[in-house]
Protein backbone atom coordinates (compact mmCIF):
# COMPACT_ATOMS: atom_id res chain seq x y z
CA UNK A 1 0.00 0.00 0.00
CA UNK A 2 1.24 3.90 -0.98
CA UNK A 3 2.45 5.55 1.63
CA UNK A 4 2.74 9.22 1.60
CA UNK A 5 6.08 9.44 4.41
CA UNK A 6 7.76 6.50 2.57
CA UNK A 7 7.59 8.37 -0.95
CA UNK A 8 8.58 11.73 0.35
CA UNK A 9 11.49 9.82 1.87
CA UNK A 10 12.62 8.43 -1.24
CA UNK A 11 12.06 11.71 -3.02
CA UNK A 12 14.13 13.35 -0.47
CA UNK A 13 17.29 11.17 -1.05
CA UNK A 14 17.37 11.85 -4.34
CA UNK A 15 17.07 15.54 -3.84
CA UNK A 16 19.44 15.45 -0.91
CA UNK A 17 22.24 13.33 -2.86
CA UNK A 18 21.58 15.23 -5.62
CA UNK A 19 21.03 12.05 -8.11
CA UNK A 20 20.33 12.78 -11.33
CA UNK A 21 16.68 11.45 -12.50
CA UNK A 22 16.23 9.91 -16.49
CA UNK A 23 12.51 10.57 -17.65
CA UNK A 24 11.23 9.61 -20.86
CA UNK A 25 10.12 12.90 -22.06
CA UNK A 26 8.94 16.89 -20.85
CA UNK A 27 5.77 15.66 -19.43
CA UNK A 28 7.45 12.91 -17.21
CA UNK A 29 10.01 16.13 -15.85
CA UNK A 30 7.32 18.40 -15.55
CA UNK A 31 5.44 15.86 -13.02
CA UNK A 32 8.78 15.07 -10.75
CA UNK A 33 9.71 19.07 -10.72
CA UNK A 34 6.40 19.05 -8.60
CA UNK A 35 7.96 17.43 -6.10
CA UNK A 36 10.72 19.66 -6.31
CA UNK A 37 12.90 17.24 -7.96
CA UNK A 38 15.46 19.25 -10.80
CA UNK A 39 18.51 17.21 -11.79
CA UNK A 40 16.49 15.34 -14.26
CA UNK A 41 17.20 14.30 -17.66
CA UNK A 42 14.92 13.49 -20.44
CA UNK A 43 16.37 10.67 -22.70
CA UNK A 44 13.28 10.03 -25.30
CA UNK A 45 14.80 12.60 -28.09
CA UNK A 46 18.75 11.78 -27.45
CA UNK A 47 21.09 9.04 -28.99
CA UNK A 48 21.64 6.37 -26.01
CA UNK A 49 25.25 7.68 -26.18
CA UNK A 50 24.87 10.88 -26.14
CA UNK A 51 22.93 10.79 -22.79
CA UNK A 52 25.78 8.14 -21.22
CA UNK A 53 28.45 10.68 -22.32
CA UNK A 54 26.45 13.38 -20.11
CA UNK A 55 26.06 11.21 -17.41
CA UNK A 56 29.91 11.09 -17.61
CA UNK A 57 30.45 14.71 -18.37
CA UNK A 58 28.38 15.64 -15.04
CA UNK A 59 31.01 12.85 -13.38
CA UNK A 60 27.36 10.98 -12.34
CA UNK A 61 28.38 7.87 -9.84
CA UNK A 62 24.33 7.30 -9.60
CA UNK A 63 21.57 7.75 -11.19
CA UNK A 64 17.75 7.14 -10.48
CA UNK A 65 16.13 5.61 -14.15
CA UNK A 66 12.61 6.74 -13.68
CA UNK A 67 11.14 5.36 -16.87
CA UNK A 68 7.73 5.17 -17.81
CA UNK A 69 6.29 1.52 -15.71
CA UNK A 70 5.03 0.56 -19.54
CA UNK A 71 6.31 -1.52 -22.17
CA UNK A 72 8.57 1.13 -23.64
CA UNK A 73 9.24 2.53 -20.27
CA UNK A 74 10.40 -0.96 -19.63
CA UNK A 75 12.73 -0.69 -22.90
CA UNK A 76 14.57 2.40 -22.00
CA UNK A 77 14.65 1.31 -18.25
CA UNK A 78 16.82 -2.00 -19.89
CA UNK A 79 18.99 -0.24 -22.27
CA UNK A 80 19.96 2.95 -19.85
CA UNK A 81 20.30 0.14 -16.51
CA UNK A 82 23.13 -1.89 -19.37
CA UNK A 83 25.06 1.51 -20.44
CA UNK A 84 25.41 2.90 -17.04
CA UNK A 85 26.47 -0.44 -15.10
CA UNK A 86 28.36 -1.32 -17.90
CA UNK A 87 30.77 2.07 -17.09
CA UNK A 88 30.10 2.47 -13.05
CA UNK A 89 27.32 3.79 -12.81
CA UNK A 90 25.30 2.88 -9.57
CA UNK A 91 21.62 2.78 -10.56
CA UNK A 92 19.43 4.00 -7.37
CA UNK A 93 16.09 1.92 -7.70
CA UNK A 94 14.59 2.99 -4.74
CA UNK A 95 11.92 5.07 -6.37
CA UNK A 96 11.34 3.02 -9.27
CA UNK A 97 10.53 -0.50 -7.22
CA UNK A 98 8.52 1.77 -4.71
CA UNK A 99 6.48 2.89 -7.30
CA UNK A 100 6.23 -0.48 -9.21
CA UNK A 101 5.07 -2.57 -5.91
CA UNK A 102 2.86 0.07 -4.00
CA UNK A 103 0.65 1.79 -7.03
CA UNK A 104 -0.76 1.00 -9.81
CA UNK A 105 0.82 3.72 -12.12
CA UNK A 106 2.13 3.15 -15.41
CA UNK A 107 3.28 6.37 -16.57
CA UNK A 108 5.41 8.60 -14.43
CA UNK A 109 3.59 12.04 -15.91
CA UNK A 110 0.36 11.13 -13.69
CA UNK A 111 2.39 10.78 -10.36
CA UNK A 112 1.12 14.23 -8.74
CA UNK A 113 -2.21 13.28 -9.53
CA UNK A 114 -1.95 9.84 -8.11
CA UNK A 115 -0.48 11.14 -4.83
CA UNK A 116 -3.07 13.80 -4.75
CA UNK A 117 -5.55 11.43 -4.81
CA UNK A 118 -4.14 8.76 -1.97
CA UNK A 119 -3.69 12.40 0.33
CA UNK A 120 -7.27 12.81 -0.37
CA UNK A 121 -8.65 9.67 0.24
CA UNK A 122 -6.63 9.81 3.77
CA UNK A 123 -8.40 13.03 4.98
CA UNK A 124 -11.55 11.29 4.43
Amino acid sequence: MFNLHEFTTLITELIQENIPILVEGINDKKALEHFNLTNIIMVAKHPLYKIIEHLERIDATQVCILTDLDSAGKSWYKKLNHECSQRGIRINNKLRLYLMKKTSLHQIENLPAFVRNQDTQRMF
